[in-house]
């Protein structure tokens, strides 16, 4: 039986024992000519968070990375705008952002409560992740790294499982073979997309110059005239909250005041 909760160890599976089946092969045959097609990374997305949906997923993941600088650039995510938002923020307001080292390992991985593959993940503080899954309805992820030598860009696709404990681990192995497969079309295609310059704009940096996603939509607000308080009551949020944001985008922008935020910003090409 696996472990009840977020305070239990996780066993660590060596593999999976699945098998492609005829129904895979046809799903990835369809997905491989649907991804050749794509001419822009937000539409390859749109793409795999269609498949992640197909399968049963509760949302898909791509991080990309710079092979030169050794840097996540970015990742999008098919969660809910206010689930993005929380998850990113959380990160990236730590010392030690948990999302650039657990999507930078070079290992797959299975994780969910109580179950889970490689050391890296256990050292990553899993336990962390899934405490964060958790407050946005999954229990479980499947984690692809795809890496092709000698390219500029090297990505990971993470696959999410919205059912709980045995049901999660249940459907992580059952479609684990196919996900493989899917990972590694997606994640070769985002790099050269990326490589071409055609990205879109469907994902979020980790530059530290960059702005979180709520930091962005309160300085959007902003940047139409709206008072701290008016953001305050757009948002439903506290005022000192909105504050909070504002200092951290202020020091991440370099600027001192609302206006030079607001400045800053768009001189950067973030609104």
């Amino acid at each position: 039986m696996l472990a009840p909760g977020p305070n239990s160890s996780p066993v660590f599976q060596t593999k999976t024992h699945t098998k492609i089946s005829r129904d895979h092969v046809d799903k990835v045959q369809v997905l491989r000519r649907a991804v050749e097609a794509v001419a822009d990374y937000p539409s390859l997305f749109r793409i795999a968070a269609d498949f992640g949906r197909e399968i049963g997923a509760g949302a898909v993941n791509c991080a990309v990375f710079d092979n030169a600088r050794a840097k996540l650039v970015g990742v999008s995510s098919s969660m809910n705008e206010a689930a993005i938002s929380r998850y990113f923020e959380e990160n990236m307001q730590r010392s030690d952002p948990l999302i650039p080292r657990i999507f930078g390992a070079r290992e797959p991985a299975l994780l969910g409560w109580g179950f889970g593959v490689t050391e890296a993940w256990r050292k990553g503080n899993a336990s962390r992740m899934l405490e964060s899954m958790e407050k946005d309805g999954y229990f479980g992820l499947a984690y692809f790294p795809v890496s092709v030598a000698g390219e500029a860009f090297s990505t990971s696709i993470t696959f999410r499982s919205e059912l709980e404990r045995e049901h999660g681990q249940a459907f992580l192995n059952e479609h684990y073979a196919l996900m493989e497969l899917a990972a590694d079309i997606i994640g070769r295609r985002a790099a050269a997309l990326f490589k071409a310059g055609r990205v879109g704009d469907r994902w979020y940096t980790f530059d530290s110059f960059v702005l979180s996603p709520r930091e962005l939509q309160i300085v959007r607000l902003l940047a139409l005239g709206l008072s701290a308080e008016q953001v305050a009551d757009r948002l439903h949020d506290k005022l000192s909250t909105v504050r909070m944001y504002m200092v951290s985008a202020g020091k991440k922008l370099g600027a001192q005041s609302d206006e030079q935020i607001v400045r800053v910003a768009y001189i950067r090409g973030l609104i």
